[in-house]
């Protein structure tokens, strides 16, 4: 829950929400490494494992409200784990791996620039001006069907201004070659 996290924070990081603080808002992350969830919470540290996104979303939801002494209130911060001790290699990855946090090795072969990737997206109706949001998941870009005030279909403008925008970058991570046998291709794996 978002009160455990807020303990935890509080108990054991309480001097790096005190840097990330001051430096604010240039650095927005929270670095914390796997072990030291895993030393003082094992239940915290295996529900994190079995189930990242909501135990993530607790994790961020308490950094963000979490009382800071200084005139500073944390909004788009995050929490990021690190060293997560057991590694699964790219040519073990199988649905089992599915929605749970996992770590990788390998060599980083391609990465694109950082580009701006849009979350929601702020459709502003053509005839009454109404303005419309909608989450944009992963793939296809969605526009409204219809204008929910005047009920009309199509015509819309997308307003950069109202829509949300976060971070994007694509990586290609490739096998080490120590880790292949014999005479293996390295696998790849593309990662967002």
């Amino acid at each position: 829950s978002i009160q455990v996290w807020e303990d935890f924070f509080k108990l054991y990081y309480w001097e790096n929400i005190l840097e990330l603080a001051r430096d604010y808002p240039e650095k927005r992350s929270l670095v914390i490494q796997f072990s030291d969830i895993n030393l003082r919470d094992m239940d915290l540290a295996s529900e994190l494992l079995e189930h990242p996104d909501r135990v993530m979303k607790h994790a961020n939801e308490a950094l963000s409200g979490i009382d800071l002494p200084a005139d500073v209130v944390f909004t788009d911060t995050h929490v990021r784990i690190i060293k997560i001790p057991e590694r699964i290699q790219i040519r073990e990855l199988r649905s089992d791996n599915i929605n749970k946090l996992i770590a990788v090795s390998g060599l980083i072969r391609k990465a694109t620039e950082v580009r701006p990737k849009i979350r929601i997206a702020a459709f502003k109706c053509k005839y009454c001006e109404e303005l419309t949001k909608l989450p944009q998941n992963e793939g296809k870009f969605v526009e409204p069907f219809q204008c929910e005030q005047c009920e009309r279909k199509g015509q819309f403008k997308l307003v950069h201004e109202e829509s949300v925008f976060i971070d994007a970058q694509k990586l290609r991570i490739q096998e080490s070659p120590d880790d292949l046998r014999g005479g293996e291709q390295p696998q790849t794996l593309d990662v967002d």
